[in-house]
């Protein structure tokens, strides 16, 4: 079973007064055990065995995993590492070379003489499964509360390096071990964007139902176990058809990362300069901000200003906006600074450079940084509006009209954390975020609902 005596949600045993998620559930977890330590070592074993035996069939194992994809072309050298270890790990727990048996079997008929601990693990591996899985919530350094979206169930798993790299709402395949009294992560990865959960369910089901009108017996784990590769086939396919990004800024002009360079002539004159504009706020010594406050109640960002030794740089999110910058700038600094030259990036150009980087990406590292308290201001303004917009993804209903139904609901808990996911995606790479959290409690709903 996944789930502990002590539910995650009910008060921790230990009389705080908090939930257990929140109080000691993320102090049950200790150091490396015995039956961790016999899988490590018969996970090599059974690798060398199958190296031994059958590397003349390895050569087909490898293009039933990887098909047309080609890792040493197709992926970026960060993710090779990984990849390589995905690919041996289903070579060892579920590639079939006889079409039958997977690797530990063979190798346990082979060796046929095991102590119980090992007989134990080895059926552990055997019937092992990759799963698709959503972090429910990240104890760093320490776990992960992990729910099975294909099998069902909540697991609280003890890995201490993924806490670091996967964020809450994440999606992931894996396959899970039960050891020591524990859950832990096999090895193996395969991170999606979040924005694709829907489809991969579907997909995934799609292909179960088709499978089961054949064999009208195997269950969804059964389905899951013999066609593990495609896990690796959906990763590929989102990493060889990325989404395309399409972007504009808030006055609907099109998104170009825009740069307009000057060569500061006389530092003095055009810091006075810099101040004399109402629309610029300076944040830092050399830094500003350029705000339309036209609208009461919205500031809009519409560029940064940088004033660096002899270079000052102008940087907005369009054309348009960089041509009323450079205007503004000539404007009030007269002859203290001289125009250089302009620079242009699209969305598509800044994304190649960017390559390598995480699925779920939508193009905000291309965008000129914004500094927090503008950036949390601005997003719980326009929150306070979209509480009453129309929303596609809630049937065209506004997030409080959401609220009246159990369906709407459902919903609207799936948008929040996935707006959740990208502010954490931000914070944990340095970027003004917003906390998302304000949302849950304005509209009275918590996650685990």
């Amino acid at each position: 079973m996944g789930k502990e005596t002590v539910g995650r949600n009910d008060p921790c045993p230990c009389g705080s007064g908090k939930k257990y998620k929140r109080c000691c559930m993320s102090k049950n977890y200790g150091g490396p055990g015995r039956e961790k330590m016999i899988h490590s070592r018969l996970l090599h074993e059974v690798l060398d065995f199958c190296k031994r035996y059958y590397r003349e069939s390895l050569d087909e194992a490898d293009e039933m995993f990887w098909g047309d994809f080609n890792p040493e072309e197709d992926l970026p050298d960060n993710l090779l590492e990984m990849a390589d270890i995905n690919f041996w790990e289903w070579v060892v727990y579920d590639w079939c070379p006889d079409g039958k048996r997977n690797m530990v079997e063979l190798y346990m008929e082979k060796v046929e003489q095991f102590t119980p601990d090992e007989t134990k693990i080895l059926r552990i591996m055997k019937e092992s499964v990759l799963s698709l899985y959503e972090v429910q919530e990240i104890f760093p350094e320490k776990g992960l509360l992990l729910k099975d979206l294909l099998l069902g169930g909540e697991y609280d798993v003890k890995e201490k390096l993924a806490t670091a790299g996967l964020r809450k709402w994440g999606i992931f395949a894996t396959r899970l071990l039960r050891l020591d009294d524990v859950y832990v992560m096999s090895g193996c990865i395969y991170v999606y964007p979040r924005r694709t959960k829907e489809n991969l369910i579907n997909s995934i089901q799609k292909g179960f139902k088709k499978h089961k009108k054949l064999t009208k017996r195997d269950s969804m784990r059964d389905y899951l176990k013999g066609v593990s590769e495609v896990f690796n086939f959906i990763l590929c396919d989102l990493i060889l058809h990325p989404q395309e990004i399409v972007l504009s800024t808030t006055t609907g002009e099109q998104f170009v990362l825009s740069k307009g360079i000057f060569e500061v002539i006389d530092i003095k004159a055009a810091e006075k300069g810099l101040n004399s504009i109402k629309d610029f706020r300076r944040e830092e010594k050399g830094e500003y901000v350029w705000l339309d406050d036209r609208k009461k109640d919205q500031s809009t960002v519409l560029g940064t200003i940088r004033l660096e030794g002899k270079v000052l740089t102008l940087e907005c999110f369009s054309k348009e906006r960089l041509t009323r910058g450079k205007k503004l700038i000539t404007g009030n600094l007269g002859e203290a600074v001289s125009y250089r030259a302009d620079t242009y990036e699209d969305v598509s150009e800044a994304s190649s450079r960017i390559k390598g980087k995480d699925l779920d990406d939508t193009g905000d590292d291309v965008f000129v940084e914004i500094p927090q308290d503008v950036y949390n201001a601005e997003m719980k303004k326009y929150y306070e509006k979209w509480l009453d917009m129309s929303i596609p993804a809630l049937d065209d209903k506004t997030p409080r009209q959401a609220l009246k139904t159990k369906k709407g609901k459902e919903q609207l808990k799936e948008l929040l954390r996935y707006f959740e996911y990208k502010e954490d995606d931000r914070r944990k790479r340095g970027k003004s975020y917003f906390k998302v959290k304000w949302l849950w409690d304005k509209l009275g709903l918590e996650p685990e609902e």
